[in-house]
């Protein structure tokens, strides 16, 4: 009864050889062997542990559960897509460990997209020297960036409950999944799917730098499921000045609901002037992947790159 009830809540069909390998994951949702597992997953997330991970509709809503992850708390309902990622170490993924190794004590880091404030905070405890401006215009999400900004003693966080776009304008933000808020996003036409939807502001990130809210960017992530060209158009005067490290979510099928493409974006960014690279490997992107969904890190053409 509850396996059928866990899965009525998935959006998505799940194939037999899953559903015979989750009467096996489903004990570890036994507090003690929870523990057990977490604590697996933080020596060797990808390890073989991993295979034994509860899947997240195993959970009911506000399954809540507090950690730690590099030294930053985070309060988790791991019944949402990103929570149970962070619980169960996922987020250490290539990527983003890139990314993190180029942040100094002094940098100031814009977190376009920031969720429930991973990056944010994780960023906040790499440059504290620095700054870290975090912008999330959905009201549960940024709900939960203040819930996790109050667990820790951070004094260099800022954070806009704001979109940011081409221009300035309203727009309609849509919650396409009860489960992945992550997955929220600005469409001009109501999609097939949603749970729900509510109206935001939209600013360009240049006026934050006009009217001195900015002064610096050395880093700017972006992940706004599709939004990012605009993100980057509303940001030509930042990118321009400071010539700062981009990183950016790459997804054909988000794009495609804004009527780009992956290519598009890429050629994009190199019209900027940047080398654009797999933030996961460092290396050229395959352009000729279809339906790519890859996290780009750009680097600055006037900068030598150092890895």
């Amino acid at each position: 009864m509850f396996l059928h009830k866990a899965y009525s809540r998935f959006p998505y069909a799940v194939p037999p050889r899953v559903k015979f390998f989750n009467l096996f994951r489903n004990f570890f949702r036994i507090p003690p062997l929870e523990r057990f597992l977490v604590k697996q997953l933080e020596q060797n997330p990808d390890g073989f542990w991993r295979r034994s991970i509860p899947p997240l509709y195993f959970y009911p809503d506000n399954s809540l559960r507090t950690a730690t992850r590099d030294g930053v708390v985070f309060r988790l309902d791991i019944s949402r897509l990103i929570d149970h990622w962070i619980y169960f170490h996922s987020m250490k993924n290539k990527s983003l460990q890139n990314l993190f190794r180029f942040i100094k004590p002094d940098f100031t880091v814009l977190d376009i997209g920031t969720n429930l404030g991973y990056v944010a905070l994780t960023c906040a405890q790499l440059c504290k020297q620095g700054k870290v401006y975090a912008f999330e215009p959905d009201t549960e999400n940024y709900a939960a960036l203040q819930q996790n900004l109050a667990l820790n003693p951070f004094t260099n966080v800022k954070t806009f409950q704001v979109a940011l776009g081409a221009t300035a304008a309203e727009g309609a933000l849509y919650k396409l999944y009860s489960i992945n808020p992550g997955a929220n996003r600005i469409l001009a036409e109501a999609p097939v799917q949603s749970v729900g939807s509510e109206r935001v502001e939209i600013k360009p990130l240049d006026a934050f730098k006009r009217d001195g809210t900015i002064s610096k960017a050395d880093v700017l992530k972006i992940d706004v499921e599709g939004f990012e060209i605009f993100v980057l158009q509303g940001a030509r005067e930042v990118l321009e000045a400071w010539k700062p490290l981009l990183f950016v979510e790459v997804a054909e099928v988000n794009l495609r609901q804004q009527q780009y493409t992956a290519l598009d974006l890429i050629r994009y960014l190199e019209s900027l002037d940047y080398t654009v690279l797999d933030a996961a490997t460092l290396k050229a992107i395959d352009l000729t992947e279809e339906n790519m969904h890859v996290d780009a890190l750009c680097f600055p053409n006037t900068k030598p790159l150092t890895f």
